[in-house]
């Protein structure tokens, strides 16, 4: 994992199907995707003082 030094110029989202089940491989990475965006939003409102290093 390599720190983000200034916003990106895009978003990242998830498509799915209804009629095609996503695979449980895929719905592990967005839930720790969704995890690590939940700590660098929590880091950036924090400031500099509330970052953590992973």
């Amino acid at each position: 994992m390599a720190a983000i030094q200034e916003p990106l110029p895009f978003e990242v989202q998830w498509l799915t199907t209804a009629s095609h089940a996503a695979d449980p491989a895929v719905l592990l990475m967005r839930s720790v995707i969704g995890r690590q965006l939940e700590q660098w939003i929590d880091a950036q409102r924090d400031g500099p003082a509330g970052r953590a290093v992973n």
